[in-house]
Parts: C-alpha cells; structure tokens; sequence
C-alpha cells in the first residue's frame, strides 16, 4: 500500500531529515547538485560543505548566493535490504513534498518559524485556518504554493467553507499571479473532491484556463501541470470547452497533447482525427510531440469507434 501523502509542513518535520543555512556556493551540473556552505545546523549536525543532489530541471532557476535554507535526506535503502535505510553522505538531497516544489527556501524568519515549529501544534492552533488563507494571498509564490498544499491535503477537517473563503480560494485559481502549481492542485482538489471547495465552478474555470493560455516550448515548471489538469477536468465535461482552443494544445509535450485529443474524441471521434491532421501537417512542430501524434493516429481505427480505448 502506498503511503498517505502527508500535509507539507508535517512531512518536512521528519527528524531523520537535516535543515541547514547557509549559502549556495556553486550549482554543478555533473551529477546535478548544489554545493552548499552550512553556516548553521537547525537539525542534524552538518557543518562544512554539502552536495545536495537536484533534479535537473532545477538547475537554470538556482543561482549562488547568501542567505538559505536547504531541508535535505541522506537516507537511502540497504542494497540487500529494502527495509533498511542508510545513511550515505555523498547521495545527500534536496526533496519534494505536496506544496513544495524543491526543499530550499529563503532564509527568513517566516520560513525558519515554519520549518522548526510542531506542525501539529501549528494544525490545531485556533488561527491555522487564517494562516492557510493568508499563506495563499501572500504574494511570495513558494508560500503560497505551501499553503496550497496544506489545504488540499486538510481539506475535509476545514470543511465547510464560507461563501468568502469559496470565492478567495476561486480567485486565487484564476488569478494568473497565482503559482501555476498551486492553481493546478486547488483546481484538480474541487473537482475530485466536489462540492467541498464548490460545485461546478470548476468546469468554467477549466475552459476559462485554457482560452486564455497559449501553448509555449519554453513553459515554466507548473504550467504544463496546471494545462494537464485543465484537460483532465475537461475530458470529464467536453461540451464545456471550444474545440479550436483544445486543438491548439495538440502541439504541446506527448502527456498534453494526449489529453486533448481525447476531450477532442469525448466531443466527436471525426473531430480528434481531423484536428489531428491539421496538427501533423504543420512545418513546425516539436519532434516528440509529432512522434507521439503519428503514433496515435495509427491506433485510431482501433480507438475512434470505441471512446473508452
């Protein structure tokens, strides 16, 4: 069975991981890390230098400088026994959680605070519901996306919701200051947990999402997770959306492009095929979306006279 995802603030509480400040020294690109200078040791006993290790698509967005946070694990399994962990210095690394797209933070007293209380003291304080509302309309879009998390994932003990706290959590979906995975986990949270966060708003914010959003190569981390959870709501509400403004994301990455022609197919099966064709007959189109759609063309005879293929 897999392990219940756990509220960000309660996962990052783990004392089997390290919290550090300090300053990035350098990012590497071979094997992706971040040499880190620990100036101090908030949990743990780490001093000197770290190589925290990172995932890639991170590497473009961290620079060098003064004044972190870095929240890591240098736990992995025993070889010969899964059920043992280890603890193994040069494997150190950066994680993710629900709301937390990388553990390395700004140092300030706000995120210090945060990463050193008692996450289920913070939970049951009387002003934790005011703190996830504040934390979503910070303004500082890694706390936002938190505190997004944390409400996903406490949404039925929060439960009900004012008419005010429905319409704050709604503007905070649409607004496009909003961090786009925040908006894609709130959006993906009131469809599958609907009427919690509201009933049907979401369909219109769905399509409203994608009409007013234009496929990019160079998308920022998020964006392709909030169009994909767009689709996906869409796929489940076809007539909600305009058929020329989903064909446009024919062209986006395999995952997207996917998930469009088949709210393309949920409308009518001819129409996913011929916007198929005009998509494929472009001169400019990314080699591995064009891959992806030559190869679900061929298995349309298969899957067009039947919509669940």
């Amino acid at each position: 069975m897999a392990a219940q995802v756990q509220p960000p603030w309660l996962a990052m509480a783990n004392p089997n991981f390290g919290l550090v400040a300090g300053s990035i020294v350098r990012v590497q690109a071979e094997p992706p890390a971040v040499i880190f200078a620990v100036s101090e040791a908030l949990r743990g006993d780490a001093s000197g230098e770290l190589q925290l290790l990172v995932d890639r698509v991170w590497l473009s967005q961290i620079a060098p400088g003064a004044g972190y946070l870095a929240l890591y694990t240098d736990l992995e399994s025993a070889p010969l026994k899964p059920r043992k962990v280890l603890r193994v210095a040069e494997r150190a690394r950066l994680m993710s959680f629900e709301g937390v797209n990388l553990s390395l933070f700004r140092d300030t007293p706000e995120w210090r605070e945060g990463l050193l209380a008692d996450p289920i003291k913070r939970a049951s304080a009387a002003d934790y519901r005011q703190q996830v509302f504040a934390g979503l309309e910070s303004g500082d879009p890694q706390w936002s996306d938190l505190w997004s998390g944390e409400l996903a994932l406490r949404l039925q003990r929060l439960s009900p919701y004012s008419p005010e706290e429905l319409k704050r959590v709604q503007q905070f979906v649409l607004s496009p200051q909003s961090p786009p995975t925040a908006r894609a986990r709130l959006l993906q949270t009131a469809f599958d947990r609907s009427p919690l966060l509201g009933d049907g708003w979401y369909v219109e914010a769905a399509a409203g999402i994608l009409g007013n959003t234009a496929p990019r190569a160079d998308s920022a981390v998020g964006e392709d997770q909030l169009i994909y959870s767009v689709l996906q709501i869409l796929s489940a509400h076809p007539d909600a959306a305009d058929p020329r403004v989903i064909e446009a994301w024919l062209s986006g990455p395999p995952a997207i492009a996917e998930a469009a022609a088949l709210v393309l197919r949920a409308q009518a099966p001819e129409r996913e095929r011929d916007a198929l064709e005009r998509t494929l007959a472009r001169s400019l189109l990314p080699a591995g979306t064009r891959a992806f759609l030559e190869q679900h063309r061929q298995r349309l005879p298969m899957s067009a006279a039947d919509p669940t293929q």
